[in-house]
């Protein structure tokens, strides 16, 4: 069985990687999609929505997607780290001030379900939907 994965970006704050030799992730940067070439033993390590609200946009929440390699076999392992489910993700106090100002609307994991259940997130992702210049140009 290979399963491939569409653009999207983590939910959580970090995501820890482990993959084997063959190619399939790949990140987007400008625009434009790179292929990640695995490094024996490394882990790959992947900021997520949640670091990219709490640091007020300081890191930012990487779009990566995985493509089928069709002649091998690829197998990796991810471990997802974030808060507990009815905790609230804000924009830390400590990285806000006037040439700073807040970036982010606070959320929590229920936010994240009713986003994700409806057709909005064929327009934007649930980041763009947490931004503030997103929720006043609604």
């Amino acid at each position: 069985l290979t399963l491939g994965m569409p653009p999207h970006s983590d939910y959580g704050f970090l995501t820890l990687l482990l993959q084997d030799e063959v190619e399939g992730l790949q990140i987007q940067f400008q625009g434009k999609w790179f292929t990640v070439h695995p490094i024996n033993n490394a882990f790959i390590v992947n900021v997520g929505d949640h670091l990219e609200i709490f640091s007020n946009g300081k890191y930012k929440s990487v779009l990566h997607r995985v493509l089928v390699n069709s002649s091998k076999p690829r197998r990796s392992v991810a471990s997802l780290h974030s808060v507990c489910f009815n905790s609230t993700v804000r924009p830390s106090p400590k990285l806000i001030d006037e040439a700073n100002p807040k970036r982010y609307v606070d959320t929590d994991f229920e936010t994240f379900l009713a986003y994700v259940s409806t057709t909005e997130t064929k327009r934007k992702s649930f980041l763009e939907s947490r931004k503030f210049t997103s929720i006043l140009h609604r």
